[in-house]
């Protein structure tokens, strides 16, 4: 073993094996760097022709969407989260100085890179770990799949997961309809569905949407989304979390625009928190009285728990009673819902299976969905009968509030899709058993919660009353191994610069004191150093880290002037993928600028240009893929069929 990869090898070896069978020389040792881990070539595998093409082509597209908006103002409608490129469009030439600024570039990238596309590097893999990487590629006896929650990873026996996936999930005839024998239908219908969608509604949804669904079924046709499992390895016995890949389907442009609705109902649910940052910049501010408790409630399995005839009426309110602009008609809306979460059709190795109720897995326009789901009966029933009434202005409360009464007893309420948290005023009285008895009588979606007290977990936090105020600290479970990146990994080197900025600054926002942001700081080291990293070279990155945190804290805010989608246009990428030996961004800067930065400023206004990188091949992207390997006569049909 090369001694750089000898020191640098994870001592965190989280990986969870469920057969007694004997694993492929080298799977322990290759599996110990995750299944992030990205394989270094002997050489750079960039193909620099396709970044030039991609390049030129974004730099015409600009050029030829310039123009067309400078003659036809009609970019109002335009949402770029609703965009797919015509395959068959190719953007026309740019002005004269464009393009002779375009071919000096390639020309010039061309000479500088072929000087690195010989280089040769050591793989960043020995020969063993190699050996179990090319063993477990379409393995006949096993199956990895990644533990939830970033825990690690998983070994199993194919047959074992195979039946642990059908009898946890896709053999429940009350949730899943196996429809292999009629796919070819239901494709059709599926394809029928969203064609009458579409023509029904079309005088509604604009032109930019009608040309994103009509490429999207042009692009993914009849693709189908993929089942995969995730282990939940923290849960004894260890169960599997279903999961459904929709991207790429054409029924999931519909989920997209759906979402975008939905989204423009935000401002009609202040308490649905956006993250924990904002969530603890609010409820550091309050001043709870002394009989103040806090207390979290966590929904039981929420999506697949929200009754689609039950929730069909509530969304229905929703857009009935939306007075803000631009949301698409209420019919529209409902025709939308109703088609992606009845609609929701997926592949299990050779078996198909449609789902039959709760919120289809998934899909784009799940989360708010279910965020306004809820909402409805808090909104209705749980805030008005128990919340303090100057929250349901501004989501703040007021100081001095110490009486109980029999109406105020929720001092302050957020909620995070399916996790709440509130602050209780008094004991568990019968009030208190009367809330929780209101939270499980809301469709078939039901909590758990604990009784209130001075401290819980919430999110990543940590909060607890202490005098007059909440006080919060970084809450991280105690099982989580930490499996960050090695560092012979072959990602770009400013990964680990942003990774651990990121989260230094994520600990000093979330720690109200300074000797909790230093002790997580502290565990943040050591963990990467048990990765592999070198604790000299570790320093000086912190240090780094720690400067550019200090200065970015003297700062003043930054005023917004103008929006983020003007910033984005201002902004143009180089796409290459990342080689340690291939031609360095440096180098690529210093030629953009010499021969373009002048010309495209001046007539497409970008102010900004990126090298962005594509990571390398990684372990899991060959070894733990979406879609389940078929083996000859083990196929997930005749488990089904009871003939394995």
């Amino acid at each position: 073993m090369p001694e750089e990869l000898y020191f640098s090898q994870p001592k965190s070896k989280a990986i969870f094996i469920f057969t007694n069978k004997t694993l492929p020389s080298g799977t322990i040792s290759l599996l110990s760097n995750g299944l992030k881990f990205c394989l270094r070539a002997s050489k750079p595998t960039n193909n620099i022709e396709k970044s030039i093409k991609r390049f030129q082509e974004d730099v015409r597209t600009r050029y030829f969407v310039q123009e067309v908006l400078r003659d036809n103002d009609n970019d109002n409608d335009f949402n770029p989260k609703l965009y797919i490129k015509n395959p068959e469009w190719d953007p026309p030439t740019a002005s004269e100085e464009i393009e002779r600024s375009l071919d000096y570039f390639a020309e010039h990238v061309r000479i500088k890179q072929h000087k690195f596309s010989k280089a040769q590097v050591d793989r960043n893999t020995t020969a063993l770990q190699i050996y179990a990487l090319r063993s477990l590629k379409n393995h006949n006896q096993f199956v990895i799949i990644e533990a939830d929650k970033n825990m690690g990873v998983t070994i199993w026996e194919r047959d074992v997961y195979i039946k642990q996936v059908l009898s946890e999930h896709l053999s429940n005839a009350a949730v899943y309809e196996n429809i292999t024998h009629q796919i070819q239908e239901k494709i059709y219908d599926v394809n029928a569905a969203l064609q009458r969608f579409i023509d029904n509604n079309e005088r509604y949804l604009g032109k930019p949407v009608l040309t994103f669904f009509h490429r999207s079924q042009i692009i993914h046709k009849s693709k189908i989304a993929v089942f995969r499992a995730t282990a939940k390895v923290h849960k004894n016995p260890v169960m599997l979390r279903p999961v459904v890949a929709k991207c790429g389907t054409a029924i999931e442009s519909v989920s997209k625009w759906l979402d975008c609705e939905l989204q423009k109902l935000k401002s009609e649910i202040p308490w649905c928190i956006k993250d924990s940052e904002s969530f603890r910049s609010e409820v550091i501010k309050l001043d709870p009285p002394p009989n103040a408790r806090l207390v979290t409630f966590d929904a039981k399995s929420m999506y697949s728990n929200i009754d689609l005839d039950h929730a069909m009426p509530v969304m229905k309110h929703w857009f009935e009673s939306y007075s803000g602009p631009d949301l698409a008609p209420v019919d529209t809306l409902l025709q939308a819902l109703s088609l992606v979460m009845r609609w929701n059709i997926f592949k299990f190795g050779d078996s198909y299976f449609q789902q039959l109720i709760g919120t289809a897995m998934g899909t784009s326009a799940a989360v708010f969905f279910a965020n306004l789901y809820f909402a409805y009966h808090e909104k209705h029933r749980i805030l008005p009968e128990y919340r303090n009434p100057a929250q349901a202005i501004d989501n703040t409360a007021p100081t001095g509030l110490t009486t109980t009464g029999d109406v105020i007893r929720i001092f302050w309420y957020a909620r995070f899709i399916d996790d709440v948290f509130l602050i209780w005023l008094g004991e568990c009285d019968a009030r208190w058993n009367s809330l929780v008895s209101l939270f499980n009588n809301f469709g078939i979606l039901k909590w758990d919660c604990e009784k209130p007290k001075k401290s819980v977990n919430f999110l990543d936090l940590n909060l607890t009353i202490e005098g007059r105020r909440v006080v919060t600290r970084t809450y991280q479970k105690p099982d989580n191994p930490y499996l960050y990146i090695p560092p012979h990994s072959a990602h770009p080197d400013g990964i680990v610069h942003g990774t651990i900025y990121g989260l230094l600054r994520t600990y000093y926002y979330q720690n109200s004191k300074y000797s909790d942001f230093i002790h997580y700081g502290k565990l943040l080291f050591s963990r990467h150093v048990n990765q592999g990293w070198d604790p000299t070279v570790l320093k000086e990155v912190f240090a780094t880290a720690l400067r550019k945190l200090k200065a970015n804290l003297e700062k003043p805010p930054t005023p917004v002037t103008e929006p983020a989608i003007e910033e984005e246009e201002r902004r143009l990428f180089f796409h290459m993928q990342y080689h340690p030996k291939d031609i360095p961004r440096r180098e690529i800067r210093d030629i953009y600028d010499d021969l373009c930065k002048t010309t495209l400023e001046a007539e497409l206004g970008i102010t900004q240009f990126t090298i962005a990188y594509s990571r390398p091949t990684t372990i899991g992207s060959v070894i733990a893929k979406s879609d389940l390997y078929q083996v000859e006569g083990k196929e997930v049909s005749k488990y089904i069929a009871g003939e394995l």
